[in-house]
């Protein structure tokens, strides 16, 4: 019997690592002229880091080595405060910045992506959903037959000499598919819970799942009057001057080897952000529901 997760999962890597490879070869991403662009700001998105086989949304210990070291010689990290005095229009954003971002809130992060992230002197942003904090199992997370545990207020706390902290909501129910009042409260109230754990204040969200048809007009004014002062979607491009600082774009990380990698940020992996416009979206779901799958 034909395991159509793993199918799926396998022509997943060949269509994006093909993607950059045709975009770098026609010559395409060097006429773009992306990378040198000023005032550009690529988001890269992580989830686990880890080495355990047959785990799902994680990039090996090893690749993520890599992944700053590369970050180290040729972008610059900036950090979460960077990025805020940018958008008050207080300073520029170095040639090549670069934000590190982490969703949900894994245990592996401290363990594993923090030693890496400190020796290299990167800070990253790291999206806490707060019915997670200290166990709990995540949707995407239910198929595996091991578990990802997710971190505790205690561990959150002692990573903040690396991380800064932002919220991912409360339940990580993606908040269109609920009333608008209980997707507001989500928003809000998982502000609430970061800052009276932590002290301090808890100014950056991002959206649950987060693609285009993830959060609306309705909720991107929520997530402002909740007091937020920046909020990421999961549209993969990059920055270019920052348009809305309620609707930053990331770029998901894939651990399909450093040229993919490479890809991302200047540029040869974006027309694999057809997935992520409303006609991609639901060609996306509609083949997810004929073979079975979904995404994680």
């Amino acid at each position: 019997m034909i395991d159509m997760t793993r199918l799926k999962s396998q022509v997943k890597r060949s269509l994006y690592v093909s993607t950059v490879r045709l975009m770098r070869g026609t010559g395409i991403t060097g006429r773009r002229g992306l990378t040198e662009q000023p005032d550009t700001l690529r988001v890269l998105m992580y989830h686990k880091i880890n080495d355990v086989s047959g785990n799902s949304i994680t990039v090996s210990v090893k690749a993520f080595e890599e992944q700053q070291a590369y970050l180290k010689r040729h972008f610059s990290v900036i950090t979460l405060d960077d990025l805020l005095a940018y958008l008050d229009g207080k300073q520029r954003l170095p040639p090549k910045a670069v934000l590190l971002t982490f969703d949900d809130g894994y245990r592996d992060n401290l363990l594993n992506a923090y030693p890496i992230l400190k020796a290299h002197g990167h800070r990253a942003l790291i999206f806490i959903a707060t019915d997670f904090v200290g166990g709990g199992v995540f949707t995407h997370d239910r198929r595996l037959p091991f578990e990802n545990p997710t971190l505790t207020w205690d561990e959150i706390k002692a990573m903040t000499d690396v991380f800064d902290i932002g919220s991912h909501g409360i339940s990580h129910r993606i908040l269109t598919t609920l009333p608008f009042a209980e997707a507001k409260a989500e928003i809000v109230e998982s502000k609430r819970i970061l800052e009276a754990a932590l002290g301090r204040e808890v100014p950056s969200f991002s959206y649950p799942k987060g693609s285009i048809s993830d959060f609306n007009d309705d909720l991107e004014r929520a997530v402002g009057e909740a007091g937020y002062k920046v909020c990421f979607t999961t549209l993969p491009r990059t920055n270019v001057g920052v348009q809305n600082r309620l609707r930053i774009c990331r770029y998901n990380v894939e651990d399909y080897g450093l040229p993919y990698f490479s890809g991302l940020l200047d540029g040869s992996a974006d027309p694999l952000g057809f997935k992520d416009t409303k006609l991609g979206y639901e060609i996306k779901r509609l083949f997810n529901r004929a073979t079975g799958t979904h995404d994680q």
